[in-house]
C-alpha cells in the first residue's frame, strides 16, 4: 500500500487532474469574455451620457482582469474563482438597480450565473450562491419598484423570472452530478490501473529475483518454432549457447543438429497429446562432453490457447560421470 500511495502522489504531482484543468479553462474563458463583454457595455454607457454606469462597468473589468492576475501568480483557484463570482453577482445587482426600463435585457445575464457559479464551486456550494443570487435580486426588483414608480414588474414577469432560473440551476445541478460521477468513475479506474501497475512491476520483480538465482538455460519457441524470448543466467553456461541475434529466427537453423533431432520430436509427443517430454544432449568434442538434460512443455495463454513451447535446460554433467 506504501508503494501504491508512493506512486498516486508522483502521478498527482506530475499529471494535471482533468477536472481542474477543465474548472481553469472555464475560469479563464469567463474572465475573458465576461471581462469583454463589460467593457464594451461600458463604452457603450460613455456614449450615451450614462457616466457612472460606464465607470462601473469599466472599474469591474479590471478587478476581473487583476482577479485573473493573481490566480495566474497564486494558483489558488478557490479564493480566485469565488473572488469572480461575487465580482459577476455584484455587477448584476448593480445593472439591475440602475436599468431605466423594467423589462431590460439585463435580466437574462442571470441565467449564466447558475450555469458557472455550479461548475466553479461545485453543486452545493454553487446552489446556494444561485440561491442567494436569487433572492438578493427579487429584493432588488421590490425595492427599486418602490423607490421609481415609473418601473414595475408584473407578477407574470416575476413569475417567468424565477421559474426560468430555478429551472438553468436545477439544470446546472443534474449536469454537474452527473459529470462529478463520471469523474469519480475515472478516478476509480484510474487508481485500480496505479494498483495493476505497482502488482505487475512487483511481480517482475520477484520473477527476475527467482530468474537471478536459477542455472538453468530458459528460451522459447512459437508454434512454428521461432524463439520468441530467453533467458541465461549471470553464470556462464554451456548448456545452449543463444545469442541475441537468435531472437525471431526458427531453432532449426540455430541450434546443433543433434539437438534439433531431439527437440522436434520432444515437440511431437507433446502435439500429440503429452504435457511434457525430457531429452538429454551434450555439448563439446568427443574427448570432453558436458551433459544437459532439457525439458519441453507447451504455453498456453489465459483463454487456454496453445502459444508455443517452453524450454528449460539443466546441467547434468556431474551425474554422468
Amino acid at each position: 500500500m506504501n508503494a501504491i500511495t508512493k506512486t498516486v502522489r508522483i502521478i498527482t504531482a506530475e499529471c494535471q487532474d482533468p477536472d481542474l484543468v477543465l474548472k481553469n479553462l472555464l475560469f479563464y474563458c469567463l474572465t475573458c469574455t465576461g471581462t469583454i463583454i463589460v467593457i464594451i457595455f461600458g463604452i457603450r454607457s460613455f456614449f450615451v451620457d450614462d457616466i457612472f454606469l460606464g465607470i462601473i462597468e469599466i472599474s469591474f473589468s479590471i478587478m476581473a482582469i487583476v482577479n485573473v492576475t493573481y490566480y495566474k501568480y497564486s494558483n489558488n483557484y478557490k479564493i480566485a474563482s469565488r473572488l469572480i463570482q461575487i465580482l459577476l453577482a455584484m455587477l448584476l445587482i448593480i445593472l439591475t438597480f440602475s436599468e431605466k426600463q423594467s423589462h431590460s435585457g439585463t435580466l437574462l445575464w442571470y441565467y449564466t450565473f447558475p450555469l458557472l457559479v455550479i461548475f466553479l464551486s461545485g453543486k452545493k456550494e454553487g446552489t446556494v450562491w444561485a440561491c442567494g443570487l436569487l433572492c438578493i435580486s427579487i429584493s432588488v426588483m421590490i425595492v427599486k419598484a418602490d423607490i421609481n414608480s415609473n418601473i414595475s414588474y408584473s407578477n407574470l414577469f416575476s413569475f417567468r423570472f424565477v421559474f426560468s432560473y430555478l429551472t438553468c440551476t436545477g439544470l446546472a445541478y443534474v449536469f454537474e452530478f452527473a459529470r462529478e460521477e463520471s469523474h469519480l468513475k475515472y478516478q476509480k479506474q484510474n487508481i485500480e490501473l496505479i494498483r495493476s501497475q505497482e502488482y505487475l512491476k512487483e511481480s517482475q520483480q520477484n520473477f527476475q529475483m527467482i530468474l537471478s538465482s536459477m542455472r538453468d538455460v530458459i528460451f522459447t519457441i512459437d508454434t512454428s518454432g521461432i524463439i520468441v524470448n530467453y533467458f541465461i543466467p549471470h553464470l556462464k553456461s554451456n548448456l545452449i549457447n543463444i545469442p541475441e541475434d537468435y531472437i525471431g529466427n526458427d531453432f532449426r537453423n540455430m541450434l546443433p543438429g543433434h539437438i534439433v533431432i531431439q527437440l522436434e520430436d520432444a515437440i511431437k509427443r507433446i502435439e500429440k497429446g503429452e504435457k511434457a517430454c525430457e531429452f538429454e544432449y551434450y555439448t563439446g568434442t568427443a574427448e570432453y562432453k558436458n551433459w544437459f538434460s532439457a525439458k519441453v512443455s507447451k504455453i498456453v495463454n489465459s483463454n487456454n490457447i496453445f502459444k508455443g513451447f517452453l524450454i528449460v535446460a539443466r546441467d547434468i554433467t556431474k551425474r554422468k560421470e
